[in-house]
């Protein structure tokens, strides 16, 4: 349909609208740069993360939901061992921590 609502120096030529599906994706921002109140909530969902238990936060917020533990556990299963390091030695830095930072930013997007 033909748009009437044209700014001033705009043509009279008719303007097209159209709707679609948008995919929201998460964008990640310094934490020293958030507003106040986005700093609150970062830091109180993290204190969830640290204070709740696997199972109440699996029953609360969904099967994707982990404890920062698991977290914990999961980095020392991987790179306690340093002659065996999956993720520090080579290429599996970036890969390993990009997947745990992912894993970890899903499971507060749950709170």
């Amino acid at each position: 349909p033909a748009n009437s609502n044209r700014g001033a120096g705009q043509s009279n030529a008719p303007h097209r609208s159209y709707q679609s599906k948008v995919v929201c994706r998460y964008v990640r921002r310094e934490i020293r740069a958030l507003f106040p109140e986005d700093q609150s909530l970062f830091f109180d969902t993290l204190e969830i993360m640290y204070r709740t238990s696997w199972g109440e936060g699996q029953a609360k917020y969904g099967n994707v939901w982990r404890n920062a533990g698991v977290f914990a556990r999961d980095h020392n299963n991987l790179a306690a061992q340093r002659e065996c390091d999956h993720m520090h030695d080579g290429l599996g830095f970036l890969t390993a921590h990009g997947a745990l930072t992912l894993d970890f930013e899903k499971a507060m997007q749950m709170v």
